[in-house]
């Protein structure tokens, strides 16, 4: 039997939900406001900007690994002096353009502001790296859903942070034959200047000696845990 929700494609879907929740939580938060989320989604499709709020949620459908919170939190960060965004606004080629030009920013930043980050994608390098048998430093290299390494992929689907690639060996040597098209899709700004980002590497105080560090444990690690 068919449910209410592909009965009815005016009610809520739990996606739309969620981007209603996430909306809610960085317009609030944005202006130091505190936020309390929606839990009763009854008549939602009577929203005034439900007809939004749909085309927000195709877009995410279409592009899954955006992250929700990043995308609603992107036009305060970088138009911080325009105040409040709606739904339209989200909805439109702007909304996407600022959440392009945010990720853009935070590419940029100080490598030692990535720290928590790339402890996070430290954690999933090594789960993957059990799942898979390799160890990790056959991680740069190891390659088995497309034409190149899987932490290019890993990347582009937001699975790790770019810094955290830094800690090994040939880098450089992988993204420099990368087709410039392709480095743009797959890697953006982290692939197009890589040299820059090297540079700031290299330059930390902070991440250069965690990675140094990280990576030999997390080897001692898979080699002691070795199914």
């Amino acid at each position: 039997m068919a449910d209410t929700a592909s009965r009815n494609p005016n009610i809520a879907t739990d996606l739309e939900k969620r981007i209603y929740n996430a909306y809610l939580i960085q317009s609030r938060v944005s202006q130091g406001k505190a936020f309390q989320i929606r839990k009763n989604f009854n008549n939602f499709e009577e929203h005034p900007q439900y007809i939004f709020i749909k085309r927000v949620a195709n877009f995410m459908i279409r592009y899954p690994d955006i992250n929700l919170n990043e995308y609603f939190a992107a036009p305060y960060k970088v138009y911080p002096d325009q105040g409040y965004f709606d739904f339209k606004f989200f909805a439109s080629p702007k909304g996407i353009k600022a959440y392009s030009t945010y990720k853009m920013m935070l590419e940029r930043d100080s490598p030692d502001a990535r720290v928590d980050k790339v402890k996070e994608s430290l954690g999933f390098i090594t789960k993957f790296c059990q799942e898979h048998r390799i160890s990790v430093w056959d991680y740069p290299h190891y390659t088995f859903s497309g034409n190149w390494p899987e932490w290019i992929y890993h990347i582009k689907r937001n699975r790790i942070d770019p810094y955290t690639i830094m800690g090994f060996t040939d880098i450089s040597v992988i993204i420099a034959v990368i087709p410039d098209d392709e480095k743009e899709v797959l890697l953006g700004d982290f692939g197009q200047n890589f040299a820059t980002h090297r540079h700031n590497y290299i330059s930390s105080r902070i991440l250069r000696p965690l990675l140094t560090t990280a990576l030999p444990k997390i080897q001692d690690f898979l080699q002691a845990n070795k199914a």
